[in-house]
């Protein structure tokens, strides 16, 4: 059986010929893939505030870098801030700062506590001093000692003070009281008797003295009483 569609010439056709044509890739250019954006840098994250005090306070005061280097760290870790070297730098140099102030402080208190110390031992030398060449030695209440003809007087007046504090100004006195002025006025130099007698008056509640008279008489009675007794303290 003869073929009814013979095979032509591709010149005469105008088709191209497969066995001579260009393959597909040479004959359509590639397809162009998606845009690729721009590369966007990322934004820095901020600095921790409290990491750089912790990291310059830690040179000055101890508690300082340690305090704030804490708080920094917990910060940083919840934030994600910078700082982090800051402030654990700032914490370590804060435990030796402090460290170098606890030391230091301690001498000061040694040194303190020594200075006392000699100040006490100079002052002693020196009152020991003063006895062994028959100087006297800086007034205390120990080294005052009636002298025996003052001690009737300082008895007197002992009980005169310890009477003196209960007796209300208008009423009758003590018995003990009116008897330890008598006994002043009789051992006492003669420039207060008028002002003992007066005085003796009054606690026997035989004066007729205005309220106002009395209050000052018992000051004047007292003043009196502390100048001639003043041997005795």
């Amino acid at each position: 059986m003869s073929n009814l569609f013979p095979p032509q010439d591709p010149s005469q056709t105008g088709l191209p010929d497969a066995t001579t044509s260009a393959p597909f890739s040479e004959q359509q250019p590639p397809y162009p893939g998606p845009a690729q954006p721009p590369f966007q840098p990322q934004p820095e994250a901020p600095l921790n505030a409290l990491s750089l005090v912790s990291f310059i306070g830690s040179f000055f005061i101890g508690l300082v870098g340690i305090i704030c280097g804490h708080i920094a760290l917990k910060q940083i870790k919840r934030s994600g801030e910078r700082g982090h070297g800051f402030a654990l730098a700032g914490t370590i140099i804060g435990y030796v700062t402090l460290a170098f102030e606890l030391i230091a402080v301690g001498f000061l208190i040694l040194f303190g506590v020594f200075a006392v110390g000699a100040i006490g031992v100079a002052a002693g030398n020196a009152e020991s001093h003063l006895r062994d060449e028959g100087g006297s030695a800086p007034y205390s209440e120990e080294s005052v000692t009636p002298t025996p003809a003052d001690q009737p007087l300082c008895d007197a007046l002992s009980t005169y003070w310890d009477e003196v504090d209960a007796y209300v100004i208008g009423e009758p006195a003590p018995q003990t009281l009116i008897d330890s002025v008598k006994k002043v006025a009789e051992i006492a130099p003669e420039t207060h008797q008028k002002l003992y007698t007066d005085y003796i008056a009054m606690l026997s509640g035989t004066s007729k003295l205005t309220a106002a008279e009395k209050q000052q008489l018992q000051a004047d009675a007292d003043n009196a009483l502390t100048e001639d007794g003043a041997d005795c303290w």
